[in-house]
């Protein structure tokens, strides 16, 4: 079908548009240890420009004025450098207050870090873990390993490292606590490769594990459904940096999804596939998602950036739909604190973008390839406040304000802008009609280039 691409209107009736707070979140895995000088990342958009002040301790100490590219993140963003060289070791906390050209500001929630460029904070301890050969009364020194990662984790301390020789190991009760300031790092060896180390998934039951270029895989059987990584409640949080996760029966085997249980989840680099869902996790970058049959993402309190995904497909599988992101609440409450940047989706049979009591929210740079069929279609009913789309590819999909004719409930628009939208159509809400809340606008030039 031939694509529609909206033309350029503003819309406004009494009240229509207020002054939108910016949709910010921190590009920062809290609780690092910083030596010499890190550079804090924040995403935030707002169509009339934005600046970020930050913090150190509550003390004022930079002021972004444009995204730049964050060479540690490799995200466009707006940069901090903290110099942690400049600060006795401990920790510190950087704040963050984002201000739009129009008024409208957003304080971020403080980001614990570590100053440590003294290298006094942590545990430096090296424990090797080895599966077959290992001994749990040993020392864990390379020439005595220990056998498991509990072991391996108790002896490396606090922020110290764990090397993992070739085997298959599992997270099951690792331990620890929840008491654990730094992030204690569970690796392969030196010289051992991803594919070597293989760890089963299960609730570790501690807190602040850095699970690094690690193999990692669930087994869930028809009929189940169950996480790969399992939390306390939201009260235990866990780093998964360029590992595979993935489910050994298939994506269409029960219901498998990387986290469950509320954990406190960050995902940088590394692929999911072969499971349900997609990283339910705060932060997801650089990530590859590939061959599941539900959402890619959902949910509040997430920032996806740079992220490919490939082969989203329901058929076969115990769910009825599947959606690139899903953000829906039940009334009065709601969904936000979002931002998709950077996302390109292929080979897709799902729905695209879908909302319901959904704020606080951007989806920029997204192109989405659709394979299905009519039924596939980016949809947003109930309350929608606070909400940017830009430059948005949505290829050969129907975009639906969802009306009470149509079998769903009016969409309520407060404050939604739309610059440089494509979809096949567009159904529900006439914007001739001076709605309010709806502003719509072909031109986005107020972004960085691509």
């Amino acid at each position: 079908m031939k694509r529609a691409i909206l033309l350029a209107f503003l819309l406004f009736a009494s009240g229509a548009l207020f002054a939108a707070r910016p949709v910010a979140r921190w590009d920062v895995i809290p609780h690092q240890l910083a030596e010499g000088v890190f550079k804090v990342g924040v995403v935030t958009f707002h169509e009339t420009g934005v600046d970020v002040l930050f913090t150190v301790n509550g003390k004022k100490v930079w002021k972004a004025k444009r995204a730049t590219m964050n060479e540690r993140t490799g995200v466009v963003e707006y940069v901090y450098p903290f110099d942690a060289s400049k600060h006795p070791d401990g920790p510190v906390t950087i704040g963050a207050t984002v201000t739009a050209g129009d008024g409208g500001k957003y304080d971020l929630p403080d980001l614990p870090l570590y100053a440590n460029s003294n290298k006094t904070l942590g545990a430096k301890k090296i424990v090797w873990v080895d599966a077959a050969n290992g001994n749990e009364f040993a020392d864990g020194s390379k020439e005595t390993p220990v056998k498991t990662i509990a072991v391996g984790v108790r002896k490396a301390g606090d922020g110290g490292v764990v090397y993992l020789l070739p085997g298959t190991y599992d997270m099951k009760l690792i331990g620890g606590g929840k008491n654990r300031l730094y992030w204690t790092t569970v690796r392969p060896a030196p010289g051992v490769k991803r594919e070597q180390v293989r760890v089963e998934g299960g609730r570790s039951g501690t807190e602040k594990l850095r699970f690094q270029n690690l193999d990692l895989f669930s087994n869930v059987e028809p009929g189940e459904n169950r996480g790969l990584a399992i939390g306390e409640g939201g009260g235990t949080m866990a780093w998964f940096d360029n590992c595979v996760m993935h489910n050994l029966k298939g994506r269409t085997s029960g219901i498998s999804k990387p986290f469950a249980n509320k954990l406190r989840a960050f995902v940088t680099g590394g692929v999911t596939t072969e499971m349900t869902f997609g990283p339910g996790a705060e932060i997801v970058r650089a990530h590859r998602i590939d061959k599941i049959s539900g959402e890619a993402f959902t949910g509040g309190n997430l920032l996806a950036v740079n992220v490919k995904v490939n082969d989203i497909d329901p058929a076969g599988s115990e769910i009825v739909e599947a959606d690139l992101y899903q953000g829906f609440a039940q009334r009065p409450h709601w969904t936000g604190d979002v931002i998709l940047y950077g996302i390109e989706a292929t080979e897709c049979r799902c729905r695209g973008i879908v909302g319901r009591q959904l704020r606080d929210a951007a989806f920029v740079d997204i192109k989405f390839q659709n394979l299905g069929n009519a039924l596939c279609v980016t949809r947003f009913s109930q309350g929608l406040e606070n909400v940017l789309f830009a430059r948005l590819d949505m290829v050969d999909q129907a975009w639906e304000w969802m009306r009470q004719d149509s079998g769903r409930e009016n969409v309520w628009p407060r404050n939604v802008r739309l610059y440089d939208v494509k979809a096949s159509k567009f159904t529900g809400y006439d914007t001739t009609d001076g709605s309010e809340g709806l502003l719509v606008e072909s031109k986005c030039d107020w972004l960085p280039a691509k």
